[in-house]
């Protein structure tokens, strides 16, 4: 029988939900002078992959996560590609591998590389005040903050997704959100620095909504056109998204907000993302995640200057750092995601040309961590035990 959420239990567990939204995790890779050898084929040993999906089963037994999707590719070792679980859970039909989801904040790495795109255009200029492209409405410091502190989580600008007016408009009712440039221009208005531009970092969505307008106005295109332009068409990823709707074509998953850890959870698949914007509003499947994060991690969408701009990131300790929109983290490089009903995780490791994507129909885990986070670092210590990724969790 299907689930009807009430406010009550929103609230029981929005608390803790709304900090993980569009959370990121931090992985980069190696030096550009390291040379990866030729590729071979390659199977991963029956015990390899027995562990594999013995681990991945594990988290999500655990953790009451319906379903995932898991990749891992790698040219010299094996390829494993599986889906566990289910994707709906009222009709009990398996998880697929062509399953789309929603993938939250992987999109932030979409809009780094067509701000870079548009540094080598001679567009933008990183080191330039955000006040010279756009002032719709007023920003704080906007004089201050550059479009580098935007793309690296360094303005200080406060986080929409952690005003009580948005908990309040989401528990209200989840089918009619503000949009994203309209909580931005809330943030915004509030005039409230976390901290002096440049001097610190925290993750903040407002940044990308603000980007985002950067771009628009720069190209005069959307930032989904730009998106379709500079990235999903040229690299034939023919079910990677910006849904204007709650509407996910089939074949999909559904996306489960747990609510406490008997498992129980509401169905939130079809609210509409409208309030996400570039923070965090794609649709994409695993097949196409693994196309577009190995074109980023390779270099084949900007030039390698760019690139090396791109993975100088702000150091976070722990030995990660964020980059352009990048995650940086022993030897990976990508984005995790988090919106309500999934998470996802899309990354590339340059020294062993390896390429894991994870995608998990579940908001978080009970032990705070991302669903997609705990299966991506469960895996890695298996095929990549010497790059273990950092389990990511925002204070």
């Amino acid at each position: 029988m299907k689930k009807v959420y009430t406010k009550n239990n929103l609230m029981m567990r929005f608390a803790a939900i709304i900090l993980f939204l569009f959370s990121s995790m931090f992985y980069f890779g190696c030096n550009k002078d390291d040379v990866v050898p030729e590729p071979v084929v390659a199977n991963f040993s029956e015990a390899t992959v027995q562990n594999l999906e013995t681990a991945i089963d594990n988290v999500l037994i655990q953790n009451s996560v319906p379903g995932c999707v898991v990749g891992i590719w790698m040219p010299n070792e094996g390829t494993f590609f599986t889906a566990r679980g289910v994707c709906n859970t009222e009709t009990e039909e398996e998880m697929s591998t062509a399953c789309a989801f929603r993938i939250g904040s992987c999109t932030k790495m979409f809009v780094g590389i067509i701000s870079l795109q548009l540094v080598e255009e001679g567009l933008l200029n990183l080191n330039a005040p955000l006040s010279d492209y756009i002032d719709p409405f007023y920003i704080p410091d906007s004089d201050q903050v550059t479009i580098l502190d935007l793309c690296r989580m360094t303005s200080g600008e406060l986080n929409f997704t952690f005003l009580p007016e948005f908990e309040a408009a989401l528990l209200s009712d989840p089918y009619n959100t503000p949009n994203a440039i309209a909580l931005t221009e809330l943030a915004c208005s509030l005039d409230t620095m976390i901290f002096e531009p440049g001097t610190s970092w925290q993750y903040s969505n407002t940044n990308t909504i603000l980007m985002q307008l950067v771009i628009e106005e720069i190209t005069g295109k959307s930032i989904q056109e730009n998106i379709a332009e500079r990235i999903t068409t040229p690299l034939g990823l023919t079910r990677t998204y910006w849904p204007e709707t709650g509407a996910i074509p089939a074949p999909y998953s559904h996306g489960y907000l747990l609510l406490d850890p008997s498992g129980e959870s509401i169905d939130c698949s079809d609210w509409p993302p409208v309030w996400a914007g570039a923070a965090g509003q794609l649709v994409s499947t695993a097949e196409d995640m693994k196309v577009f994060i190995e074109a980023l991690g390779k270099g084949e969408l900007i030039s390698p200057e760019m690139q090396m701009v791109q993975e100088n990131g702000y150091e976070m300790g722990d030995g990660r750092a964020y980059g352009i929109y990048l995650g940086i983290d022993h030897g990976w490089l990508g984005h995790g995601g988090s919106i309500f009903g999934y998470t996802s995780t899309a990354y590339y490791l340059p020294g062993k040309d390896a390429t894991i994507v994870v995608l998990a129909n579940a908001s978080i885990t009970y032990d705070g961590h991302e669903a997609a986070s705990v299966l991506f670092n469960a895996v890695a210590q298996i095929v990549t035990p010497e790059n273990i990724p950092y389990q990511s969790v925002q204070d």
